[in-house]
């Protein structure tokens, strides 16, 4: 009677010891290629910056509203002309990219 509650312990202890390893194991494989993935982006977006002036940069920081609902300043009718020279980072309230 002894022995078979030793025996069901010993084998407890072991499918416990290998889940717990192969869980730790599909973890650290997980870590590491969401760090890769992380240390991509970051240099897609080093690189980005690098070719951003310091206006547009500043001009990212910039939101206008459409006139739907205003929030903020209202768009005025350059706002086509904001985008294409990096002053202009956003728009609320835009219903499409039509607008």
């Amino acid at each position: 009677m002894w022995s078979k509650k030793i025996t069901y312990l010993i084998l407890l202890v072991i499918v416990v010891g290998i889940s717990g390893f192969t869980y730790s194991s599909s973890t650290n494989t997980r870590k590491n290629k969401s760090t890769a993935l992380v240390n991509e982006t970051n240099r897609r977006v080093d690189s980005l910056m690098a070719l951003m002036t310091l206006k547009e940069k500043i001009g990212q920081t910039i939101l206008y509203t459409t006139e739907y609902d205003v929030t903020g300043p209202v768009i005025d009718n350059n706002y086509v002309n904001y985008l294409r020279v990096g002053s202009l980072g956003a728009m609320f309230n835009a219903t499409g990219s039509a607008f």
